[in-house]
């Protein structure tokens, strides 16, 4: 009985659509469609912490289905109906494209800040956050990072998180990433990880410059991983499975400039341990550095005054800060950055 009503009630919308009662059309598409999208987003893992890929998916099905309202809605004479439903499809699908793949190409970095917003849709923010690694390895770190990330292979290895918002201010924005910040970096301390936001204006040429995109041979995905040509390699996985993968080389001549995007979907499930186990053939593993350091001490003094944990030194430079806190190295970081720490380990 409940498809019938359903498919009255969406045949009863298409007719209320034709004759431009928009007012009437839209609850009862709701109606139909609404119940299938947060099943559809359940069973994609969209309800836990970070959305994994596909599970924006239903962003993108939802905008082809308003943007087919749109052409229903031109046939039957209408102007300002298209408008609507033709502007709201293809947000939709643009929204779903960027977040199952990665980071878009079109943020622009927030000046002294950890953000990025993005150029066509400003209700998005982005930050990107190294994990900095105290002890033990890869297959011990990425299975416990929850949501996408990339992995970089250049001069040393490097673990990157990609976070994204949706907020209507700059503050609004802030305060939710470094509240993601704050949640992932309680759990990720118990295995000697620590979460380092990095400043705008580094961060934006990490996700989006010249590179070549390297296929990989996902029939035998161990071998590809240790032995191909690339220097980062971005990973969505979904729960402890890899959903899709995107490796890439560095090249000044490169046609992409997205680098944060998993491009090749897996039709097999492949763990994100077997993912790790197979790239750290190729990590040489060095000693934690001073960053490191710090930020282990700010999370083992995690409640204490902030007064005694971290302490100024003097410093020239007004853009940056030197900051030590108990018995650590000094290190340098923007205010941007101090900021967010403070509040994401208080």
């Amino acid at each position: 009985m409940g498809w019938k009503l359903k498919t009255a009630a969406f045949l009863f919308a298409l007719l209320a659509l034709g004759a431009g009662a928009l007012i009437i059309a839209l609850p009862l598409l709701l109606y139909v469609f609404l119940p299938w999208i947060l099943a559809r987003r359940r069973r994609d893992g969209g309800d836990g912490g970070t959305p994994s890929a596909g599970g924006h998916r239903w962003l993108a099905y939802l905008g082809v289905f308003f943007l087919a309202v749109s052409l229903v809605a031109l046939a039957s004479g209408g102007v300002f109906s298209v408008l609507v439903f033709g502007g709201l499809g293809a947000g939709l699908v643009y929204l779903g494209a960027a977040q199952g793949s990665g980071l878009p190409a079109s943020l622009v970095p927030v000046s002294e800040s950890i953000l990025m917003k993005d150029r066509l849709l400003p209700f998005r923010w982005s930050s990107v956050v190294e994990v900095k690694c105290a002890s033990g390895g890869l297959t011990r770190l990425l299975p416990a990072l929850n949501g996408r990330f990339v992995v970089t292979l250049r001069e040393k290895t490097g673990v990157f998180l990609l976070l994204q918002a949706t907020a209507l201010t700059e503050a609004e924005a802030e305060r939710k990433l470094v509240g993601r910040i704050r949640e992932l970096s309680k759990s990720l301390v118990a295995i000697g990880a620590y979460l380092f936001p990095v400043e705008a204006r580094e961060a934006s040429p990490m996700v989006s410059h010249s590179c070549e995109r390297v296929t990989l041979d996902l029939g035998n995905l161990d071998h590809s991983l240790s032995t191909q040509t690339f220097d980062s390699l971005a990973v969505s996985p979904r729960g402890h499975v890899v959903a899709a993968l995107g490796a890439y080389q560095s090249d000044e001549g490169g046609h992409s400039r997205v680098t944060a995007a998993a491009n090749q979907a897996l039709k097999k499930p492949v763990l994100v341990w077997e993912v790790a186990k197979a790239l750290e053939k190729r990590v040489r593993e060095g000693r934690p550095d001073d960053v490191t350091v710090f930020l282990s001490s700010l999370a083992a003094t995690r409640g204490a005054d902030i007064g005694e944990r971290i302490v100024q030194v003097e410093s020239d430079s007004t853009a940056t800060v030197m900051v030590r806190s108990l018995g650590t190295p000094e290190v340098e970081l923007s205010r941007a950055q101090l900021r967010a720490l403070v509040r994401a380990y208080s």
